[in-house]
């Protein structure tokens, strides 16, 4: 993998902010670069890596958080998103809702206390995660990649994206196919990206 261009609009123009010229571990040679023409920030890669050697180093080693205070945190979040999101639209026994890259399944757990009661589907291609959410919580999880298509559980009143476009390719593509595909009328799309000027970002920095 080498990604050379804006994920957004596919511009070859790009900045490199001075303070993240070299981001990760050095042997992926990665950069922190802006996108001159749409402005979007992503991640540029020198060399050669293949996804799964980046998504197995030590930042995304599988821990059970649980029980920890950074869990009780990602839950207050989570049970704040489903607060929101039932005042939009009022939650029955019917609804379906598809968590793209669930991960641990948190999200899905958490909507299924509070009274999700239709069907309520995960995606998640690594693994360990998926294995996970199925032992610790009990969810559906898909492990397949998404190329398009249906979805089995579908169409869904609500399809969730926490901290996943940053990861595509091609996330615009992607969302299209997944929505024309899988949304059904009326129904929401939730989805969390990281932005580079959140006070988040300016703590943690490189």
């Amino acid at each position: 993998m080498n990604t050379s261009h804006c994920p957004l609009c596919h511009s070859l123009r790009y900045s490199v902010p001075e303070a993240y010229r070299s981001i990760g571990l050095p042997k992926y040679g990665c950069s922190l670069v802006r996108c001159q023409h749409c402005g979007h920030f992503f991640t540029r890669i020198e060399g050669a890596a293949s996804i799964r050697d980046l998504y197995e180093e030590e930042h995304y080693e599988l821990v059970d958080t649980r029980k920890s205070l950074f869990g009780r945190v990602i839950s207050f979040d989570v049970k704040s998103i489903l607060r929101y999101l039932e005042r939009i639209k009022p939650v029955g026994g019917r609804a379906a809702m598809l968590d793209f890259g669930c991960g641990k399944g948190v999200f899905l757990h958490w909507a299924a206390e509070r009274g999700w009661g239709g069907r309520a589907t995960g995606i998640e291609t690594a693994s360990k995660r998926a294995a996970f959410a199925r032992t610790k919580y009990g969810v559906d999880v898909i492990t397949d990649e998404y190329r398009g298509g249906s979805i089995p559980g579908g169409p869904f009143d609500v399809i969730t994206l926490f901290h996943v476009l940053e990861h595509l390719p091609n996330p615009t593509e992607l969302l299209k196919q997944l929505l024309d595909q899988n949304l059904r009328a009326g129904g929401l799309l939730v989805f969390e990206v990281p932005r580079f000027d959140s006070l988040q970002s300016a703590v943690a920095g490189r």
